[in-house]
């Protein structure tokens, strides 16, 4: 049973990374080709950028995390993708708010010089990959605990 409900939330987490890695792609697809097609800014208040690296990114982390359910945990095809699409995730929420602070002193030193700078921290944390990160964090923890007991990796 509680494997069912892990699989489950992992098919759906990963269902709905595809579709923000897509809906990424077409952003980035839109900025770049020259024919008119209109960017999609927000789903459900969440930001998503036209970034040809986070899409793959997160179309990456979708992936793994579909065929880890797909496999199951007691396969370590399973096992090894759910800790692949958690570490992957987990970085990306790093990575983002490394982003996020850099964005906040470059707004701080800019102040300082007395330029206007319009800057809305929340554009840096609403966004898919803090969220899936956040997500991930216990997840990785337990692919961790699961690699530990299977004896793949070592404490």
């Amino acid at each position: 049973m509680k494997e069912n409900v892990i699989r489950g939330f992992l098919c759906i987490l990963g269902i709905l990374d595809i579709i923000f890695g897509t809906i990424s792609l077409y952003n980035w697809l839109a900025s770049i080709l020259p024919i008119r097609l209109s960017n999609v800014e927000a789903v459900f208040n969440i930001v998503v950028p036209g970034d040809l690296g986070y899409s793959i990114a997160i179309i990456t982390v979708g992936s793994l995390s579909v065929a880890s359910a797909y496999w199951g945990l007691n396969n370590v095809k399973g096992i090894a993708a759910l800790f692949l699409s958690s570490t992957l995730a987990v970085g990306l929420l790093g990575l983002q708010l490394l982003i996020a602070t850099a964005n906040v002193c470059d707004t701080v030193i800019l102040k300082w010089s007395n330029e206007t700078v319009e800057y809305n921290p929340l554009n840096d944390v609403l966004r898919i990959e803090v969220i899936v990160g956040l997500v991930f964090l216990p997840i990785l923890k337990y692919s961790t605990k699961i690699l530990e007991e299977t004896g793949i990796i070592r404490k």
